[in-house]
């Protein structure tokens, strides 16, 4: 507690430049003498503290006692600060408590020109729960049971060892060895309906995790499309620059290499004929089966 304390007093001289002792005592909740105590031990744990006496006058650090002095470069320290700032959704309560250290530490400001927010516009995040308990036990290195909704399977219960948080393309999961597959697999952490930490710590020899894929399986096929202008702004919100070209007419030339699947047809379908398929000739054939299947659940002739 005291630690914390001296800690504290230490970052309010930093970013204040000067205190008084009833300001300090006022900020930290004690009393005044316990301030210059604080101070005392301060001063003999080798900060430069100091007093400046008269009107105006009050407690502070030597002048040019900041990080400076370490190999923190400038732009190391507009990278911490953006960083923090930017992550700020993660936890705001410590996320704003660690910028006024760093503030004080660095005695520069924090320039807001950067968010990062995580959630998405219509579907809900991952609850602090969740998040905080597989973290826990990344952590701790402690198994958990999961509750998963697998597009494949469908509902079961895992037994898992999790080793990585990663946020991919709008969603975060969890990298994890499932005991029952007998490998690392990647669970999206809004398909998990159900966590309970155990106390059982991860089994002895298990390999490390390899490198983090998430995505549709299947066969990569080349995918070419045509695109009207109209739809532009999604193509170009999907697909990179180089995998982009646009034609006299205005319209977008798409060719890709992407895995086929069920996918694949749901997402071209998602453009309402607007898109035309050009290769492979398969994929034309499987739309137009999909769309008689909805026309059928319809009842629409």
């Amino acid at each position: 507690m005291r630690t914390e304390r001296l800690l504290k007093t230490l970052y309010l001289l930093l970013e204040k430049g000067r205190m008084t002792a009833a300001q300090m005592a006022q900020a930290n909740e004690v009393s005044v003498r316990t301030v210059y105590r604080d101070l005392e031990a301060l001063a003999v744990a080798g900060f430069p503290v100091c007093a400046v006496r008269g009107r105006g006058g009050g407690m502070g650090v030597m002048e040019g006692f900041t990080l400076d002095r370490t190999l923190i470069t400038q732009a190391e320290k507009d990278l911490l600060l953006q960083a923090v700032s930017g992550f700020r959704q993660a936890d705001p309560e410590v996320a704003q408590t660690l910028l006024h250290k760093l503030r004080a530490l660095f005695e520069q400001p924090v320039r807001d020109w950067m968010e990062i927010d995580l959630s998405r516009w219509w579907e809900p995040e991952p609850g602090p729960d969740l998040f905080d308990t597989v973290k826990a036990a990344i952590l701790a290195r402690r198994q958990l049971k999961i509750q998963y909704c697998s597009s494949t399977s469908g509902t079961a219960l895992r037994q898992v060892c999790p080793v990585k948080l990663v946020y991919r393309h709008s969603a975060w999961y969890v990298q994890a060895y499932c005991l029952k597959a007998r490998g690392y697999r990647q669970f999206k952490l809004t398909r998990i309906l159900g966590v309970e930490r155990t106390d059982q710590p991860f089994p002895g020899g298990l390999g490390p995790a390899p490198a983090f894929q998430a995505g549709p399986e299947g066969k990569p096929v080349r995918l070419v499309l045509i695109v009207p202008e109209s739809l532009a702004f999604r193509v170009y919100d999907e697909f990179g620059a180089g995998q982009v070209s646009q034609q006299a007419d205005g319209s977008l030339l798409v060719s890709v290499r992407v895995p086929e699947g069920a996918w694949l047809i749901s997402y071209l379908l998602s453009f309402l004929g607007a898109v035309k398929v050009l290769e492979p000739p398969e994929i034309k054939a499987a739309m137009a089966r999909a769309a008689h299947e909805v026309l059928d659940s319809l009842e629409i002739s």
